[in-house]
């Protein structure tokens, strides 16, 4: 049973509701609340819609539908070039060499290249130049990849001081975590670092502060369960990274112990 769901479970036993499950692992369960039965797989809830969860693996999408409701770092996608010709309509740039100008244009360097649906820093660079920007994309395109894409992201870089996670159900914020990675510039895959490591966010001021930073993003997409990825820049500004429907908490509880993501728990099944 994977760390979170042993979390739920027991939350759940704390609170009085049974729980059945339904594979060999435990990591297909129903918790079941009077009448009601909700059922949860690996870290997937039944909270969220198939669209809302469509968006926020689209990060693309995500940029569109939240550009402009709270701040995000410039992003543009890019179809690849080398697509099957049914596809034509997608591709605003011919060529590999197309979108690098494109990127000459839109972007001062250094910016991030990624996957627009990976995962767990998969295929993120960061560039330094046209050259760097290059291979990168050859990466993120390259169809014999299992780690292929066929739309790559260019992000505006924005020199970071504290990047955080945020989980939110029904737009209240249950559990807050600074993603540490020492004094690193660039902090992509925070966990594989030496120093990283996830501390909890119990200031009443800054709870405070990122939940009026994220709840304009409910009023534009009222997703019930999310995590949410946050950064606050060198000059003190917050910016949204990214969201994610089905987030994870080994790591978390790795560093903290499972009590506060049992509690968290507990907060979400007593709004049910």
């Amino acid at each position: 049973m994977l760390p979170e769901l042993q979390c739920l479970t027991q939350a759940a036993l704390n609170l009085g509701y049974a729980y059945r499950t339904h594979d060999r692992n435990g990591n297909l369960l129903t918790v079941e609340i009077g009448e009601r039965k909700y059922l949860f797989e690996r870290n997937y809830t039944p909270f969220n819609t198939e669209t809302e969860a469509r968006i926020c693996l689209d990060k693309e999408h995500c940029y569109q539908l939240l550009q402009g409701v709270v701040p995000m770092p410039k992003t543009l996608g890019f179809f690849d070039p080398k697509q099957a010709a049914q596809y034509n309509a997608y591709k605003h740039q011919a060529s590999l060499d197309q979108v690098l100008d494109t990127l000459d244009r839109e972007f001062r360097y250094p910016l991030i290249i990624k996957r627009n649906r990976g995962a767990l820093a998969s295929q993120v660079h960061w560039v330094q130049d046209a050259p760097e920007a290059g291979e990168a994309l050859r990466q993120i395109f390259n169809q014999q990849s299992k780690e292929y894409d066929y739309v790559a992201l260019a992000q505006e870089f924005i020199p970071t001081s504290r990047e955080f996670r945020v989980v939110c159900f029904r737009g209240q914020l249950l559990l807050a975590y600074e993603r540490f990675a020492g004094q690193r510039y660039f902090k992509a895959a925070y966990w594989q670092q030496p120093e990283g490591r996830s501390i909890p966010v119990d200031e009443p001021d800054l709870l405070a502060e990122l939940q009026a930073f994220v709840q304009p993003v409910f009023a534009r997409f009222p997703i019930a369960w999310v995590g949410i990825d946050l950064i606050q820049s060198t000059s003190g500004k917050w910016y949204l990274l990214e969201l994610n429907s089905g987030p994870r908490f080994q790591h978390y509880i790795q560093h903290n112990g499972p009590e506060t993501v049992v509690a968290m728990y507990q907060k979400l099944l007593s709004h049910l």
